[in-house]
């Protein structure tokens, strides 16, 4: 294509010269040979403009020679041809210069960082320079042309063309001239921060804005983080307690941090600060030698460090650390004076705490002790001391080895310490020789400790003698081993004697009966009575030696029980018939209640029926001319429950008299409601029964109102 545009320049020439050679003044047509410059300066093309000059100039001179003008026509034909040629390189090196120019300028909007971009009074972008593709995201062929509202969010771009529109006919500029910081949308969609300077320009009749736009996102995010920055500082100082001075010796000029203001509780509302409000606040007695120290290191020139007191305004007493000296200002190189004021109130009173923490522990009698990871002491207490018969000079210093001994520390000691120092928390109990040689029994308990780092340092262990404790146990656990000896051997003679007695008392009520039966028959009434006396007072013996054999069998633990599934209604017919006896003996009526939900149960059905049968005889005993009632019913907990429940409305007892119900004692003070016979065996044997079947007993009384008992037993 360029090769075809010089072919046609050339023919263009020759064309021109053809003309050129039948004109007889020569100068139209030496003036057409400035076409083919303004054709190749069009080019963008300066060596193809001067060759198309230089071969224009040569064919007007050619002309000159293969055409010569006669001699009235040679003065005009040589200014004409000599204009022409003048013409022809005036226009190819002012064309040149000016594309050069261009071509300058084209080069720095192509290379510069800021992206231009050029629209007319329609808001129609003309140029897009490469800085605006990469900012915006576009290329500038597909730009080009387009609204430059399309570069805007809302409501920037809704807005935009009635912005033009008002300039043009009005003429008043609002942005023109004026540094502004916008916001553009980027041909992804996303939305970032710019800078734009816009600028107005003239061609001619039209009006043409140049804009200059900077992305400042990484500038606003480089401010973002300076200010979060800032605000971490700030914080650290806060949190830390510690802020930051600078004075200058000369004005006096003062520049602190807000923490200082904290720190000397100050007013921060107004005003400058004042290295004198500092000193004011300085508690009176501290503040000459604070004032000394400052003098001092500014003639010197060395750091001063001091911790003093001061007040603030409402009297309280702060302790701060004090740290500068004189420096260079980085800035100006004057010497003034820096240094840091950190608020260390809470460390001095919680060293104070720590003081009195450490009184507390040398007051006390337990041992305690801090040993490091190569087991040495490096602190005790008076009370280990004093154990251990040495001075704190003998021990801090010195291995567990050298103050306990080689077979303490391998035999016990380092196994124990070197659980610690891996992490775990020990407790132990052990006897061992004491310093003078006795044997003591010590309560220990090992403990790591974290250092300031965060990692185990030592160990801290506390010992407490607890030799007298332990005798008294060892005493109480032998007098318990005798007694429970004493007991079992008790049991088994109640057992043995029960079962020696049992058998003539079966002999006595079974001839009292016989006798009975026989003067029945014979009509010997006045006998019958005194028999029926003996039986009686067989079965009631007999009654009370059952009663002492299970007393024995449940102390001994030698009851089994034979659970099995069973019907409900049955049993507690078994158990109203065998205590009807006594409860019509006395004038009373007999009720039982079984509720609707209630059918079967699993449990040892022997055993349920004697405790049932021992608190009917109990209530019958003590009720007269009344009601005992016989209920059972099914109660949720974490499963099915039945509850069977044995009411009179007899005596009733006291809450003195309901202490002790079911234990083993023979009625006080005419103590009544305690069992069925003899030392209230009868209700000692319930309750213990109840408790063998995984179940419980509980007993609610009044006085002269009656009483309830109430076994719970789960019903599988």
């Amino acid at each position: 294509m360029k090769n075809l545009f010089h072919v046609g320049i050339a023919l263009f020439l020759l064309g021109i010269f053809a003309l050129d050679l039948n004109t007889p003044l020569g100068f139209a047509d030496g003036v057409l040979y400035v076409i083919p410059v303004l054709l190749a300066l069009r080019g963008n093309d300066e060596r193809l403009t001067l060759n198309v000059a230089l071969l224009g100039a040569v064919l007007v001179l050619a002309g000159q020679y293969l055409s010569p003008p006669g001699n009235d026509q040679m003065t005009p034909v040589l200014f004409n041809r000599s204009v022409a040629f003048l013409a022809i390189w005036a226009t190819a090196w002012l064309g040149i210069l000016g594309a050069r120019k261009d071509r300058h300028l084209r080069n720095m909007i192509e290379t510069v960082n800021e992206g231009v971009i050029t629209i007319n009074d329609e808001g129609r972008i003309l140029e897009f320079n490469p800085a605006a593709e990469r900012t915006f995201g576009y290329r500038a062929a597909e730009i080009q042309g387009k609204n430059v509202k399309l570069l805007m969010p809302d409501p920037y771009s809704s807005a935009h063309d009635g912005y033009l529109k008002r300039y043009r006919e009005t003429g008043e500029a609002r942005v023109i001239g004026f540094v502004r910081e916008l916001t553009g949308v980027r041909k992804n969609g996303a939305i970032f921060p710019l800078e734009l300077t816009l600028s107005e320009m003239r061609r001619g009749r039209k009006r043409l804005f140049t804009g200059l736009v900077r992305d400042i996102e990484d500038r606003r995010r480089t401010e973002r983080e300076l200010q979060r920055n800032a605000a971490r500082l700030e914080l650290a100082q806060h949190i830390a307690g510690l802020g930051f001075y600078e004075t200058d010796w000369g004005t006096g000029e003062t520049y602190w941090s807000d923490e200082i203001y904290r720190i000397y509780d100050l007013d921060n509302t107004g005003g400058k600060p004042d290295f004198e409000l500092i000193v004011a606040r300085i508690h009176p007695e501290d503040r000459p030698k604070v004032l000394e120290a400052i003098e001092r290191s500014r003639k010197t020139g060395g750091i001063y460090d001091d911790k003093h007191r001061l007040i603030t305004r409402a009297g309280e007493i702060r302790h701060v650390h004090v740290r500068g000296g004189p420096h260079p200002d980085p800035a100006s190189g004057e010497r003034k004076l820096f240094g840091t004021i950190m608020d260390i109130t809470d460390r001095e009173r919680q060293i104070q705490t720590i003081a009195r923490y450490h009184d507390i522990v040398d007051a006390t009698d337990e041992l305690m002790m801090f040993i490091d990871c190569d087991y040495v002491y490096r602190a005790v207490n008076t009370a280990f001391l004093k154990s251990a018969k040495k001075s704190r000079e003998e021990v801090i210093g010195r291995t567990v080895c050298e103050i306990m001994g080689k077979d303490f520390f391998m035999g016990m000691a380092k196994a124990e310490i070197d659980r610690c120092l891996q992490g775990e928390s020990l407790h132990i109990q052990h006897w061992m020789k004491s310093f003078d040689a006795g044997e003591i029994f010590l309560d220990i308990h090992f403990n790591p400790s974290m250092g300031s780092s965060g990692s185990i340092d030592g160990v801290v262990i506390n010992a407490r003698d607890e030799t007298e404790r332990k005798n008294f146990e060892v005493a109480l656990e032998n007098a318990k081993v005798q007694a429970e000896t004493a007991n079992r051997t008790r049991a088994q003679f109640l057992a043995s004697m029960s079962h020696e007695l049992h058998t003539p008392l079966t002999a006595i009520i079974g001839y009292s009966e016989m006798l009975r039966d026989q003067a029945e028959e014979d009509g010997r009434t006045q006998t019958i009575p005194d028999l029926e006396n003996i039986r009686k007072a067989g079965v009631h013996l007999l009654t009370l030696i059952d009663n002492i054999l299970d007393t024995a069998s449940l102390e001994a633990g030698q009851i089994t029980l034979y659970p099995r599934r069973f019907k409900l209604r049955e049993m507690l017919d078994e158990a109203g018939s065998a205590a009807q006896a006594s409860i019509t003996e006395h004038g009373n009526s007999f009720a039982l209640e079984i509720a609707p939900d209630v059918d079967t149960m699993t449990t040892d059905p022997f055993r349920l029926r004697q405790c049932l049968i021992h608190l009917l005889d109990n209530a019958a005993k003590f009720t007269s001319r009344g009601e005992i009632r016989l209920g059972v019913r099914a109660v949720q907990r974490h499963d099915k429950w039945l509850e069977f429940s044995v009411s009179d409305t007899g005596s009733g007892m006291t809450a003195e008299q309901l202490q002790g119900l079911f234990k083993a004692a023979p009625p006080q003070n005419g103590q009544a409601n305690t069992g069925v016979n003899g030392p209230g065996l009868g209700l000692v044997i319930v309750h213990g029964l109840v408790k063998l079947m995984g179940g419980e007993i509980r007993v609610t009384s009044e006085a002269g109102k009656g009483s309830c008992f109430t076994i719970s037993l789960p019903a599988y």
